[in-house]
């Protein structure tokens, strides 16, 4: 029993501290991200969409996938004296929505992505700062929409295109 109850706090804790990743990764779907972008080759969920529109064919009926991810950017600058700064403090969302259909066809699959390939926001320096004469604020709010077809050839080969 106690060794159960041991169990639960130590998960319990993992779960209350999120991974801390470096640079940028995929935040177009969870299993797409778990999977560290091999997802490219299984390509079995609505988020296909975005990764490989031929996997589509591997769905049956209608299926709609959301979610967003949190991402909280930070940069420290160093110049050549050593002196460092850090940006502000910033939160922003990474959206995405996927909805694939077989329209009732046996090989033939349609889709439609919406997602911000790069998140929703940006950084912030200090405007007193190292970086003032550089810069002080950066932006990026990028929105995808990305209609797809996918189709069957044989059992085990599909083909898919999609305009992004």
């Amino acid at each position: 029993m106690r060794s159960k109850i041991i169990f639960l706090i130590f998960i319990f804790f993992l779960l209350l501290f999120p991974v801390h990743s470096l640079a940028g990764g995929p935040v177009h779907g969870a299993k797409a991200s778990a999977m560290g972008t091999a997802f490219v080759a299984v390509a079995d969920d609505p988020s296909a969409i975005m990764y490989n529109p031929a996997g589509l064919t591997q769905l049956k009926g209608t299926n709609i996938y959301g979610g967003t991810t949190f991402i909280i950017p930070s940069t420290t600058y160093e110049n050549l004296s050593g002196q460092t700064e850090d940006t502000d403090f910033q939160a922003f969302l990474a959206p995405n929505l996927y909805v694939s259909s077989d329209l009732g066809m046996k090989d033939m699959r349609f889709g439609i992505g919406f997602y911000s390939p790069f998140g929703i926001g940006g950084r912030k320096w200090d405007e007193n700062g190292l970086t003032r004469y550089s810069s002080v604020e950066s932006m990026i709010a990028t929105l995808s929409i990305n209609p797809t077809i996918a189709y069957r050839l044989s059992p085990s080969l599909s083909i898919g295109a999609g305009i992004d």
